[in-house]
């Protein structure tokens, strides 16, 4: 009768450890297929359903993805994108800018001032974690005036560690949502960053500063040039340090 006890018991533990095997082996191939699945085409107007943090206001027409640490971005299909980072201390940098259905959001805001507009046709911004957000610009100039060529934003990509979205401004279509580490790797190698900000705390606040500028692919030129300050002790001072030349009152 003993025997036959840890015969069953044997058998019983062969049948868990089978299950588990089998179980691993169905999510590796799972995983596996996953990561090869290959990535979509852009810009077609197709959506998916935004997941990740990424959520869709069809009323506003808008788009709101929240991070860790304090980020946040909210994306006006009209053209307004404010990156938000509230951590110690609340900044906003918003890209705004358009012309009827047309978004440019070339003018460029720090916590409501007005410091510079963009130079040259993309342009990225990047959080202390990481998460980046660039916009993916029309090569054709589509507004030409004396202090500036206007190109017209066509999508915008964010990228947060292994998760990537991508939102067809011309369209507002969401065509890209997922938690995708080969995917997110191809996205961020496909669109070059082209002019990039980051910003860092300080003991007395915050500064925003240029980077590095990508505007092709893999070839980043580094230098940093800062834009712009806050203070812990003085929420609504902002200190413009830069001058763009083809603005009067930067």
């Amino acid at each position: 009768m003993q025997k036959n006890s840890h015969l069953f018991s044997a058998i019983a533990i062969l049948s868990i450890c089978l299950s588990v095997i089998s179980c691993k082996k169905e999510e590796k191939e799972k995983e596996d297929n996953t990561e090869n699945t290959p990535l979509p085409s852009f810009n077609t107007c197709d959506s998916v359903s935004s997941t990740n943090g990424l959520i869709y206001y069809p009323n506003d027409g808008a788009y709101r993805f929240e991070g860790n640490n304090g980020v946040v971005i909210l994306i006006d299909v009209q053209g307004t994108i404010t990156l938000v980072y509230d951590n110690e201390i609340t900044m906003t940098y918003q890209l705004w800018g358009s012309q009827g259905d047309t978004a440019y959001s070339n003018h460029e805001s720090l916590n409501g001032k007005h410091i510079k507009d963009r130079f040259g046709k993309t342009r990225s911004v990047i959080y202390p974690d990481g998460t980046k957000l660039t916009l993916v610009v029309e090569d054709t100039v589509i507004l030409h005036t004396d202090w500036a060529d206007f190109h017209q934003v066509k999508g915008v990509v964010i990228r947060s560690g292994n998760v990537c979205h991508y939102i067809n401004m011309l369209c507002g279509s969401l065509e890209y949502s997922a938690n995708h580490p080969s995917h997110a790797a191809q996205i961020d190698a496909l669109f070059p960053d082209g002019e990039t900000s980051s910003f860092e705390l300080t003991p007395t606040g915050l500064i925003f500063f240029n980077s590095y500028n990508e505007e092709v692919p893999g070839q980043k030129v580094y230098e940093r040039v800062d834009l712009g300050e806050l203070f812990f002790d003085s929420p609504t001072q902002v200190n413009d340090y830069f001058d763009d030349p083809r603005l009067g009152h930067t």
